[in-house]
């Protein structure tokens, strides 16, 4: 600005130059000089203040290029450093991983060992008490056995001491027959004999007699006509009875044959009454055990046909819980690879437990199920087997029946056990906050499904999850004493209850 002010004046000043006189010409020409002074002198500062602007200028570049270098330098250290960084929090994250894999490897080893426990637990009470059940179905089967054994031996005793009074009789009757008949025989042929005799003497008389002597005889004849005409007719009746008397032995005779032949066919026919009795008492004996068999087999089938339909419910659960653990699990992994949340958060844990501990309960139950059923059916044949050796008048014994079975678990009242309910899970399940479902209201069972009174087990307050297994151990560890005081068929009845129950 200073150098363009004198510059403005001059050309001010160049105008008037020409209208001036003459006589200020060296007045002017003093300006002119003064003006090229002052022109030169501000020449020589605008040198110099563009030499000093070119210093300033390099001065300036080489601070620029010593703060780009220590900005490179930043740039570099701060890059180093957040490698730095970013390996630490990988190194951490893979401490975290390993440390969250090395949990669930525990948790795992824990709750197989629980489970190993509880198996050997199960078997061993569900042996004992199969084994209670089996040796009381085992006397039972006896009873009956040696009941109907001795029914049966007391009926064939009876139709064996009839048939023998009856046949004793019979041949009381035929002896008598025959020693009538030896006697008649005898009389007969003292008749026949005694008959012989006459017939020969007359022959010999008439044969004797002369001719001479046939009118000595004829006159003696007519002179005694009156004595002999009354001693004929005698002798003609005595020769007429001896063989009307023959006659009458012979059908005699015949009609004692004729009695004996008739009771030799009512004995044969005896006979074969008490065989028919016999093959109708295997016949039937035949029938009620192929309808037993019947009965059982489709018993096994309703049973069978139940555990498949338990089984693949339970299996479908399962498998919902565990993706859901999954899901969890790959939460849990997520927050623990954000930064500030390396650490899982306890409500995420005390859930976690939570199902782990739902989720081993109902794997106890379906295992003690199970295995219930497997001792059951290993048992049941041999019981079957025990039953089929006899003859029963019984048509209802123990449990065979479907009627009978039903009968039964009227008069037991029914024994529930604690299954979680499916529908809290899922309800559960679908909610996004972890938090809603620490705060979520506990599992109620259904009112319909609470213990009486009268039950095998006491009944007993839900208890906390951290404690739950512990108090369910020791509840089926007192109440097996209990069980094996009951009345006989009440294990029969605990597994049916239970079954139909879950």
């Amino acid at each position: 600005q200073r150098i363009e002010a004198p510059i403005k004046e001059g050309g001010d000043l160049q105008p008037p130059l020409g209208s001036l006189p003459k006589e200020k010409a060296p007045e002017i020409q003093r300006l002119q000089e003064e003006w090229q002074s002052q022109k030169a002198r501000l020449q020589a500062q605008v040198s110099q203040m563009q030499q000093a602007l070119e210093q300033c200028a390099t001065n300036y570049r080489e601070d620029l290029r010593e703060l780009k270098q220590l900005s490179d330098h930043e740039r570099e250290q701060l890059r180093h450093e957040l490698q730095e960084t970013i390996q630490q929090n990988q190194a951490a994250k893979a401490q975290l991983e390993a440390a969250h894999k090395r949990a669930l490897c525990m948790l795992e080893k824990a709750k197989n060992q629980e489970v190993k426990a509880t198996e050997e637990r199960l078997k061993k009470e569900s042996s004992h008490s199969l084994q209670i059940q089996h040796q009381a179905h085992r006397l039972e089967m006896q009873a009956l056995e040696e009941k109907a054994r001795q029914e049966l031996q007391g009926e064939l005793e009876r139709i064996q001491a009839q048939q023998a009074l009856l046949l004793e009789s019979l041949r009381q009757e035929l002896a008598e027959q025959r020693a009538a008949c030896s006697e008649h025989q005898k009389d007969l042929e003292v008749l026949q004999t005694e008959l012989r005799a006459l017939d020969s003497m007359g022959r010999r008389q008439a044969i004797t007699q002369c001719p001479g002597d046939s009118e000595d005889h004829a006159g003696t004849s007519e002179k005694e006509g009156g004595p002999g005409q009354a001693g004929s007719p005698k002798s003609k009746s005595a020769a007429e009875l001896q063989p009307s008397e023959g006659c009458s032995l012979w059908e005699e005779n015949s009609q004692l044959k004729e009695a004996v032949k008739r009771l030799q066919a009512e004995v044969e026919q005896h006979q074969q009454e008490a065989l028919q009795l016999r093959d109708q008492s295997r016949l039937l004996e035949e029938d009620q055990q192929a309808q037993r068999a019947r009965e059982v087999e489709i018993l096994r089938q309703e049973h069978r046909k139940e555990m498949q339909a338990m089984v693949a419910d339970f299996s479908s659960a399962q498998a919902r819980l565990q993706a859901r653990l999954a899901a969890l699990e790959t939460e849990l992994k997520d927050s623990g690879e954000k930064p500030g949340k390396g650490a899982s958060r306890p409500e995420d844990v005390q859930l976690i437990g939570r199902l782990q501990t739902r989720l081993k309960e109902r794997e106890e139950i379906i295992k003690q199920l199970t295995e219930e059923r497997r001792f059951h059916y290993a048992a049941f044949p041999s019981a079957m087997s025990h039953r089929n050796r006899s003859f029963s008048f019984n048509p209802h014994p123990g449990y065979l029946t479907p009627s009978m079975k039903k009968k039964k678990m009227e008069e037991v009242p029914s024994r529930v056990v604690s299954v979680p309910n499916l529908a809290s899970y899922a309800k559960n399940f679908l909610s996004g906050d972890l938090s809603s479902r620490i705060n979520a209201p506990p599992i109620t069972k259904s009112p319909s499904l609470d213990p009486g009174p009268s039950c095998g087990r006491p009944y007993k307050p839900t208890p906390p999850l951290d404690v739950q297994t512990a108090t369910r151990t020791q509840d089926d560890d007192t109440a097996q004493p209990k069980e094996v005081q009951q009345k006989q068929g009440s294990a029969h009845q605990e597994w049916f209850t239970k079954y139909f129950s879950f």
